[in-house]
């Protein structure tokens, strides 16, 4: 799915505050875990950013959710 859309200044401002706090959360709980994977795993390479946004936008909608 591909979100595209306009917000006002404050409500972006929120937004953006909103996913960088989630994707923090998401980054405390990855770097305590401990890898199981091997490096050469496709899958153990670090997210992009866009990737890291929509992570965050996730764990948002699934807070809202709980």
């Amino acid at each position: 799915m591909v979100l595209r859309g306009r917000l006002a200044p404050d409500v972006g401002a929120l937004l953006q505050r909103a996913l960088d706090a989630a994707g923090e959360a998401l980054y405390q709980r990855s770097r305590g875990a401990v890898s199981v994977t091997p490096a050469t795993d496709p899958a153990a390479e670090a997210p992009t950013r866009s990737q890291k946004q929509a992570d965050a936008l996730a764990l948002l909608a699934e807070t809202a959710l709980h």
